[in-house]
Formats: structure tokens, sequence, C-alpha cells
């Protein structure tokens, strides 16, 4: 009887043992079913949950985005990810990006948009009514587009909100009433040029268009209080309006702005330029904000957000999106010089609430001042011994002693950062085969072909598609 009641004993024991190791083996391995992988020579880093999202500091050369960089984007794409590609560099990422969406017969459709290379841009209308069917998001787009060109630093005073409103009146008659022509250059140019009396015609048509406007309205008693509300919405905007390449680029519909399409998955590789970034970034970061609201818990598509040199534009509202949005299946990759120039971009809050969201971390070389005041932080610090010997001489004879000492030092230390090679990084991992590294990571070498031209778009074309946009807005 006692060997039966032992017997059973140890049965239940093995099943508690059973119980309780399982799910923190499940949770080790996260809940993904995907494994990204970085080789260093003969070392492996293994990602088993991308949702944690990437994050890599790097200064110039030091390999972040070969060694990092492109071997992810090739295993989200392979792995069957729609997704958004920042590209700051003429087309590097792009022209990466198309190589693995043929090399991997990749089953999301690949696009790309220049505001400077028209022979190689698609055209879109990220703002198209079919694609945001919300009128309330809609106005939260606008919004969106107002403070992207407003500037850093700037406040939200009275003049602004006029400014704001005259905008959101003017575009929610072109979302009700003229669906066909509610596109970015429509609104913005009828703004810039149609000045305030016709201005206020137009939005005095309707009530929810009057709603919106009513400070610009309810101030027709004065002309100089007027004038500055559009004064300040035509500085804001007429970079943009005069733009004739972003208006032929975002008054197209080459493809629906619906990137997580179940039925239509896509890629989007939009490229920046350095000599006219000031007025291509605030419309690239509200595509950024308009694919973001899309998602819901519905979304059947895993989805990536891909930002190399992700300091030289803003993202509103960026500090939330990596841990929101990866309840949606979205992962992020994120990379920069340092984290100075991300604070420098945000604000130091900012700053740490996007680090918090990021659990897989590189840190490579760099030179940053303000950086190398804060990398020793991270890693913290170690015991160290310290063995020191003295001699001496007294009554006659030799004198030897040996001390030994402990002390805290910094695990990696500001020459550490400075002195590293090209692809070579330490950080920390979440979900991987490691928690910390230091590995020196593979170069990305495969060979790539050329971004093939979209169409021959001569500046004729571009002027007509011009012309036709202030006909239409001198006309209402």
């Amino acid at each position: 009887m006692e060997a039966v009641f032992l017997f059973v004993a140890v049965i239940l024991l093995l099943v508690i043992i059973v119980v309780l190791f399982i799910p923190s083996r499940k949770k080790e391995k996260g809940n993904s079913p995907y494994e990204f992988v970085l080789n260093a020579g003969k070392q492996s880093l293994v990602f088993r949950d991308p949702f944690d999202n990437f994050l890599v500091y790097g200064g110039a050369n030091s390999g972040k985005t070969k060694s990092i960089g492109k071997p992810l984007l090739g295993q989200y794409i392979e792995a069957g990810f729609a997704g958004f590609i920042y590209d700051y560099k003429d087309f590097d990422l792009t022209r990466t990006a198309y190589h693995f969406v043929e090399k991997h017969k990749a089953k999301a459709r690949f696009y790309y948009l220049s505001f400077t290379d028209l022979d190689r841009t698609y055209r879109v209308n990220p703002i198209a009514p079919s694609v945001i069917e919300d009128e309330n998001l809609f106005l939260q787009v606008i919004e969106d587009l107002l403070l992207a060109y407003q500037g850093e630093g700037s406040k939200r005073d009275e003049w602004f909100n006029g400014a704001l409103g005259i905008l959101k009146g003017i575009a929610i008659r072109f979302f009700k009433d003229y669906p066909q022509q509610c596109t970015i250059p429509h609104i913005v140019n009828f703004a810039c040029s149609a000045g305030a009396e016709r201005i206020l015609g137009f939005v005095e048509a309707t009530h929810e268009s009057r709603m919106l406007a009513s400070a610009f309205v309810d101030s027709k008693g004065s002309e100089r209080t007027q004038a500055s509300y559009l004064s300040s919405l035509t500085n804001y905007l007429s970079p943009l309006a005069f733009n004739k390449n972003i208006c032929y680029v975002l008054s197209g519909n080459d493809f629906q702005f619906n990137l997580i399409d179940p039925e239509c998955p896509k890629i989007l590789s939009v490229a920046n330029s350095y000599q006219i970034e000031n007025v291509i970034s605030p419309v690239i970061a509200l595509m950024v904000s308009i694919s973001s609201r899309r998602f819901t818990m519905k979304n059947e598509i895993p989805f990536f957000y891909f930002f190399d040199e992700a300091t030289t534009f803003k993202i509103p509202d960026f500090e939330k999106m990596p841990s929101v949005l990866r309840e949606y299946r979205c992962s992020f990759t994120f990379m920069t010089q340092s984290a100075a120039k991300v604070e420098r971009r945000y604000s130091r809050l900012d700053r740490s609430s996007i680090e918090a969201n990021f659990s897989n971390q590189f840190y490579g070389r760099t030179k940053d001042v303000e950086a190398l005041k804060t990398y020793p932080l991270v890693f913290g610090k170690h015991e160290t011994k310290r063995v020191s010997t003295s001699s001496g001489t007294s009554r006659g004879g030799d004198n030897r002693s040996r001390t030994i000492s402990t002390q805290k030092e910094d695990v990696y230390d500001t020459n550490f950062f400075t002195s590293l090679q090209s692809g070579e990084f330490v950080g920390s991992a979440a979900h991987s085969n490691v928690r910390t590294f230091h590995l020196r990571f593979d170069m990305y070498k495969e060979d790539e072909i050329d971004l093939p031209m979209v169409d021959n778009v001569t500046q004729v074309r571009v002027q007509r598609c011009y012309d036709e946009i202030i006909a239409f807005v001198t006309g209402l």
C-alpha cells in the first residue's frame, strides 16, 4: 500500500514539474511564430519575437544599415510582412526591399514613392475618402498635417487654432462634397490661393464646415483678425502647395493607401531628399500617421515599420506607437546615429518612452559627445579586483606587501564606444538565445539590381497636373 502511495506521489510531483516548467519555456520563446537571425561569424543572435521591436544606435560608418538593418528587412519580407519603409539614402533601402520582394516572391505588392525622381515613383492619394472612411479620423489626419508643418517648438496659440479651423472647414467640404478631388494638393492649394472672401463663402455653405471654422467665420467683422488667421495658414502650407512634384505624386491613384488590406497587402517605401527634406518630411510623417491609424484587433497581416536615419523627421505621438501597435502584430525597426539625436528630435522624456518600447537594443560606434555621457550608464558597472604591491626596507631587511581591493567600473566606458569597428555592436535582447551580447555582425553583400522605372514623366505632364488642380480650386 505504501508503495502505491509513493508511486502516486511521484506521479503528482512529475505533473507539477511539467505544469510549472512548460509555460516558462514558452514564455522564453515568445508567442510569435517568427524567428529572425543575425549572423556574427560562427555565432548567431536569434530573435524569437520580432514584435519586441529593434532599436539600433550607430554613428557614421558604424555599419548599422548593412549589418543589422538590411538583414532584418529581408527577413520581414521573407516572413510575409506588409510594411512601411522610410528611405533617406537615395533609394538605397528601396532597392534592397525590391531585391527581397523579387527573391522571395513576396505576397505583398511593392510600391515606392519619390518626390524628386518622378520616373521612379508611383502616385497615391493617402487621404482619399475610400481609404479614410470615418470623418473624425479624416479631421485628425488634417490636424496632423498642419502640426507637421507648424515646426518644432511652436505653440498652439490663437492663430494656429484659427488656421486649423479654416483648414478643417475646407477639408470636410472636399471630403463630403468633392470626394474625387479630396487630395492634399487640392485642399492646400484652395486654402493658400482662394482668399478670405471665397473661403468664407465656401465654409459657410454647410453647418459642419462653418462650425469647424467658427473662429474665422465669427471674426468677419474684423478683417485684421481674419487676415491673421489666413496668413498663419498660408505660411505653414505654401511650401507644400507650390511644390508641383509633391502635388503630382499625391494626386494620383496608382494604388489604394491601405497597406494592411488582407486581399492586397502592400510594402511601401517612401524616399526623402536632403535638399528639400523640410517640405517632404511632414508629408512622410503624415503618411506614417495615416497608416498607423488603420490598425484594429481584426488585423490579419503582420506589419513592419522600418525607419533608417529615423531622426531626420518627426512622427506625431511616436513615443506611443510601438507599444500600442504591438498588439496589432506590428513590428518596428528604428535606426539612428545616437540616443542624443532622439532626444533632440523629440524630448528627454519621450526618448525614455521610446527606448522602453524596444526590447532589442543595439549600440554601435559613436562620437556624439552627449550620447557618450549616457551609453555607459545603460550597461551599468561591475566589480573589478585590483592588486597592488609595495616594498620597503626596515631593520636591515626587505618588506613586501600585497593589497587586494575591489572597485566598481563601467562595463563599457566611453573609449569602448568610440573604438568599436564597423558592424560591431553591444546590446540586449528579449526572447532570444542570449540576453546580452557583444558581437561583430556579418555585412549584407547580396547583389541588387536597379530600381525599375515606373513611368517616363516630363515636366510638361507635371505642370499639366498642377494646372488642373489650380483650375478646379479656382472654379469653386
